[in-house]
């Protein structure tokens, strides 16, 4: 039987309601997918009248878990709070790392899990150099540095470059600086949580980009 149009359009709907409801689909693609649908536009819409509409045109219900991706995403990308506030700093990258983020209490994430949240943030923003607006606030700063301390980490990396680390950590790097088995265990600790770190940026970002490729190569069949 031949491929209708219309038959393509219920084909790529159905696929798309599957990634909106998958709790394996990145924040990036879930807003791609809503941009695609309703236009650039969509980030300011409220949140009910969102997905009542994407009930009716995906017949799915996005789950809690998706519903603060999108947010935390949208919240980075349309304000500054990202790069201001310590609390959003916080939920944003438990929410694009994790999934649903809870915003009653505090959980300490791990460096991984603010690495992603970094990465994903710039991954649809990159900052331009010079570009104020997106520097990281102090508050922000010395929470990365203070999670970095509290790992074993004493230098800051990317994509946390802009950690400030407390005043503990310089007395630290003081001490070590006159002993050289401890300075050479601290550096080899560095070395290798900071490469175990990086691997797992990397083996996340091959499945964010591998996922993007998918969706877009769905969206390109179908406009064909």
């Amino acid at each position: 039987m031949p491929v209708t149009e219309s038959s393509v359009d219920i084909s790529l709907r159905r696929a798309l309601g599957l990634m909106l409801e998958s709790n394996d689909t990145f924040a990036t693609n879930l807003l791609a997918i809503l941009i695609h649908t309703y236009g650039v536009e969509v980030i300011d819409w409220e949140p009910e009248t969102l997905y009542v509409s994407i009930i009716n045109d995906f017949g799915v219900n996005v789950p809690d878990f998706n519903r603060d991706k999108i947010g935390a995403l949208t919240t980075a990308l349309t304000t500054n709070q990202f790069y201001v506030s310590f609390n959003i700093f916080h939920n944003v990258c438990d929410a694009l790392t994790n999934g649903g983020a809870d915003f009653e209490t505090f959980s300490p994430l791990s460096v991984e899990e603010l690495s992603w949240g970094v990465v994903e943030v710039f991954a649809n923003d990159p900052p331009e150099e010079g570009d104020g607006s997106r520097s990281f606030s102090h508050s922000v700063a010395q929470y990365v540095g203070v999670t970095l301390a509290e790992h074993g980490l004493y230098k800051s990396f990317p994509p946390l470059s802009f950690a400030e680390f407390p005043d503990y950590v310089k007395r630290s790097e003081t001490v070590m600086a006159d002993d050289a088995l401890l300075f050479g265990a601290a550096s080899s600790r560095q070395t290798t949580t900071q490469t175990e770190i990086m691997d797992y940026l990397k083996e996340r970002y091959a499945q964010l980009k591998q996922q993007c490729q998918r969706l877009q190569g769905m969206l390109l069949k179908s406009a064909q």
